[in-house]
């Protein structure tokens, strides 16, 4: 089973490179250009998943402290976004930041023993708690990234912005 998460980590990585390569090349109000979607920009997009990735790998600090304290996001926030404006003052710390969360992940995936896929794990959720087996807990994280980098495709094509990185087979290896 942990070849499976080793492989999510892998595309994850490499799906948010090409994400944030897209990103990378865009201008401040292009970055703020507000877009019909759940979140108004794509910086809001990408923002709560960055956030929520965070969250993550300190849910898996039994098998890995996090190299990413969870409050490695403020520099980029007002209250509890991330701010378009704070990001365009400073891209290029924005998408280290999200190669250094994406390095993160795929270290705290290959710290987790082989054994620990098919336990019972608990995490908080919310204000609260909950309880699943981890392999189940990591597929609802996986699949909210690529939730996400969906409708950030979508935002990009709203934008003009040529993207494709939906493809798995050439970012698992």
């Amino acid at each position: 089973m942990k070849e499976i998460f080793v492989a999510y980590s892998r595309y994850n990585r490499k799906a948010n490179a090409a994400v944030f390569g897209a990103v990378s090349k865009m201008g401040a109000d292009q970055l703020s250009h507000p877009i019909k979607a759940y979140y108004p920009t794509i910086v809001h997009t990408l923002g709560h998943t960055l956030r929520s990735d965070i969250k993550w790998l300190s849910r898996l600090s039994p098998f890995r402290p996090s190299p990413v304290p969870r409050d490695a996001a403020l520099p980029f926030s007002t209250g509890e976004a991330i701010d378009p404006a704070k990001v365009a003052a400073d891209l290029p710390g924005f998408l280290d930041l999200r190669a250094r969360v994406d390095d993160a992940i795929a270290a705290a995936v290959e710290a987790i023993p082989e054994e620990a896929f098919a336990r019972d794990f608990e995490i908080e959720w919310g204000s609260g708690r909950i309880g699943r087996v981890l392999w189940q807990l990591l597929m609802q994280w996986f699949n909210h990234q690529t939730h996400h980098r969906g409708q950030a495709s979508i935002q990009l094509d709203e934008l003009g912005i040529e993207n494709d990185f939906s493809g798995l087979l050439d970012k698992i290896g």
